[in-house]
């Protein structure tokens, strides 16, 4: 049977037990008693795409062909979706239970499958979904006025990319702008920081548990949707998004971040060890129901230290006045946590990000592809972000996340129908000069992160510190602040910047530690920063900057064979990604320091291991 007839019969959905676990592919998740499991599609696509050939020996280019369905991907795709699937059944490569690795070859599913049909167990093989781009066909959206003629778009074409391969020239580019483009390409590619959708390491950065602030603390759990179409989701993590944004502007609260809170999403709660796991003391939980153009929107505040409910409220209400219930949730929270509107909350009600229900839905639905940060979803953000757009040419969010998604393609060497190497850079910036009338976190981020990259290190400092003025309890603002510091020569106040992010981010710690490991390195703390960089790489082994940064702390140090074996694993990287070995050259681009010291204290410790100057 040829492949791509196999892939068409795998379209439909249909749940499966891989042992004891139960999976559901229309739902992207998997349940074993009562733990739930959220699955990206791509994951998914994957499990299916093995579950259906039990026992059989697939090779990666089986899976590239029919999942990736011949996209060209880079090594460590394929790679990075085993090891996010391995992790979701707590499977060990070495010791599998249920993927085996077969070495130069592929993999194989070992665990046993029993397919369900009509909610029975059956012998029979169930045809399964094996592509996630499915669950986004075109429809409409149900809900307030005017949403419903919303339709999901097309991929961007603009954004079906490909990795830039090794030895790939993009064209000359003028201007200063881009005057540290992509000369060092595939090292951006591989290992530029990518500030989206990092994966969670689901470990605290410190032993037990996380000190309280000396003022009230608090998290933003997701929101579960309860709508009887579980499509909704983008919905209620939307009003999830927008409640932690609001209350990020309160400098009298400290909040924690978006990417840990929703690394609970799918998950039972216990409140007192959420709230250790935080370091938090209160929790905002709630639910949201949609049904046409009906909200109920359910919410309560808890006191994780007591385990107690402190305020609990209903809302009936109408989709168009989503943002009317947002405030009152957060008037209700702050009331009960003794703590003051801010003028800037106090106006959002008359003054809403946009008035258009259905740019508002399209902005939800973009942003829900934007965590998920990958080239797919990347494409499929743009669609519905410019709908949302032409909806409400006044729509500064939706701009800002436009910003993003062009600024983050650009810095990952997505290249793929571009007819100039400069088209996403071009589109950044028009994006963001819109979204700055009106400037989120988001918007000040990108906007710091390209003054970095040009070497316009004072307008970079002052952008990334009106988001930490603005959004004190951004955890991006903070990193976006540690790095515009580290690269203008103020790597003491980035120490500070980097930690206060990792606090309100405890989840996700891996940029941060990044920053922090630098700002040692920066100042000449080389032990400290060996240490601080080892736990980057830990949480993020594909990402080659910190481990760039620690064999040459290592090589500083004169730890010789430690410093050898980071550089062999290095080098594998870039040989998987079909890039040359590493040399003093490539990388300069994602180093963008204002003193030359600072790069040719990188240089220094790399040459004591012998990493050729080209």
């Amino acid at each position: 049977m040829k492949r791509s007839t196999v892939a068409k019969k795998e379209q439909a959905c249909g749940s499966f037990y891989l042992e004891d676990w139960l999976v559901e592919p229309s739902l992207d998740r998997i349940k074993l008693a009562d733990e739930v499991q959220k699955l990206e599609p791509r994951v998914m696509a994957v499990l299916v795409y093995l579950a259906n050939r039990q026992g059989r020996l697939v090779s990666r280019e089986e899976l590239e062909y029919d999942v990736w369905r011949g996209a060209l991907v880079g090594y460590d795709a394929v790679t990075g979706t085993i090891i996010k699937l391995r992790k979701a059944l707590k499977d060990k490569a070495r010791q599998p239970h249920y993927i085996e690795t077969i070495p130069k070859r592929g993999y194989r599913l070992i665990a046993a499958v029993t397919f369900v049909s009509d909610g029975h167990e059956s012998t029979d093989k169930v045809a399964l979904k094996a592509h996630p781009d499915d669950r986004d066909a075109a429809e409409p959206v149900p809900g307030a006025e005017g949403v419903g003629d919303v339709q999901a778009p097309e991929p961007s074409d603009e954004l079906r990319l490909i990795e830039v391969s090794a030895g790939e020239r993009t064209p000359a580019v003028g201007g200063n702008k881009l005057r540290f483009l992509l000369g060092a390409a595939g090292l951006l590619l591989l290992g530029a920081v990518v500030y989206v959708n990092l994966p969670d390491t689901g470990q605290l950065t410190n032993e037990g548990a996380l000190k309280l602030p000396d003022r009230p603390s608090l998290a933003v759990l997701p929101f579960e949707n309860l709508s009887d179409d579980q499509a909704n989701d983008y919905f209620s993590d939307g009003m999830t998004d927008d409640l932690i944004t609001d209350l990020s502007r309160l400098p009298g609260l400290f909040l924690i971040s978006r990417y840990s809170s929703f690394s609970y999403k799918q998950r039972a709660i216990d409140p007192r060890k959420v709230g250790s796991e935080l370091g938090v003391r209160y929790l905002v939980v709630g639910s949201v129901r949609r049904v046409g153009e009906t909200l109920r929107v359910n919410a309560q505040l808890v006191d994780a230290l007591q385990g107690e409910q402190l305020w609990a409220e209903r809302f009936d209400t109408q989709a168009t006045d989503v943002f009317a219930v947002q405030d009152q949730i957060n008037a209700s929270i702050l009331e009960a946590l003794s703590l003051k509107l801010t003028d800037a909350q106090n106006q959002r009600s008359s003054d809403p990000p946009t008035k258009s229900p259905a740019a508002y839905d399209a902005y939800l639905k973009g942003m829900s592809h934007f965590w998920r940060a990958t080239a797919d979803d990347y494409g499929l953000a743009v669609g519905y972000l410019e709908q949302a757009i032409e909806l409400d040419l006044d729509y500064t969010d939706a701009y800002a996340a436009l910003a993003a998604v062009y600024w983050q393609a650009y810095k990952r060497g997505w290249n793929r129908n571009q007819p100039w190497v400069g088209l996403f850079w071009d589109k950044t910036m028009d994006a963001l000069d819109k979204a700055l009338k009106r400037p989120s976190a988001l918007a000040y981020f990108v906007d710091s992160g390209v003054y970095t990259t040009n070497q316009r290190h004072e307008q970079a400092v002052e952008q990334a510190r009106l988001a930490v003025q603005k959004f004190p309890n951004d955890a991006y603002a903070h990193l976006a602040l540690a790095d515009a510091l580290s690269f203008s020569g103020e790597s003491g106040e980035a120490k500070l910047s980097a930690e206060q992010g990792l606090r309100l981010d405890p989840r996700r710690p891996e940029p941060y530690l990044f920053a922090l490991g630098r700002a040692h390195f920066e100042m000449g703390e080389m032990e400290e920063a060996v240490v601080t960089l080892k736990k980057a790489v830990h949480d993020n082994g594909t990402d080659v900057l910190p481990r760039v940064l620690l064999v040459s702390a290592l090589g500083h140090l004169g730890h010789m064979d430690e410093a050898r074996r980071q550089l062999d694993q290095l080098n594998e990287l870039y040989k998987k990604n079909r890039l040359r070995r590493l040399n003093l050259r490539d990388f300069g681009a994602a180093w963008p320091y204002r003193a030359e010291e600072d790069m040719a204290r990188i240089q220094e410790g790399l040459r004591k291991l012998g990493v050729p100057e080209w």
